[in-house]
């Protein structure tokens, strides 16, 4: 998890040169189930950045219609079936809150091998 929180940190300073105007960069972190929420927000607050760059952590359903400038869509599984992502309406939800980008965070071993199309299209190995 604590790879999960350093990724967010580190993706959301590398996003700030797009705010040049100075403007409060909005960040939230999305996972398909509550009980990822917890420990996500545990990590991050252990991470000193929070005053200067607050993030919002919350389910993709909870995080419909609304938006930030960075989103960071935090996969949970590595293995078992792939219902959430199979659900299209979800997946949208997931993929399109962010104003500037969208980070994926998680296994793209595990999307390769369920066969996802909406995350393979998107996802770019770092």
């Amino acid at each position: 998890m604590m790879m999960d929180a350093s990724t967010i940190v580190l993706q959301s300073e590398e996003s700030k040169p797009y705010f040049s105007d100075g403007k409060r960069l909005s960040v939230a972190v999305i996972t398909p189930y509550r009980a990822q929420c917890r420990p996500l927000k545990l990590a991050l607050g252990k991470l000193d950045f929070r005053e200067h760059l607050p993030i919002e952590v919350d389910i993709v359903d909870a995080f419909q219609g609304r938006q930030a400038d960075v989103v960071f869509f935090s996969f949970v599984r590595t293995a078992g079936p792939a219902t959430f992502y199979a659900e299209n309406r979800r997946m949208n939800v997931a993929i399109s809150r962010a104003r500037v980008c969208v980070y994926l965070v998680g296994s793209i071993e595990y999307i390769r091998r369920k066969r996802l199309p909406a995350l393979t299209v998107l996802w770019k190995d770092r």
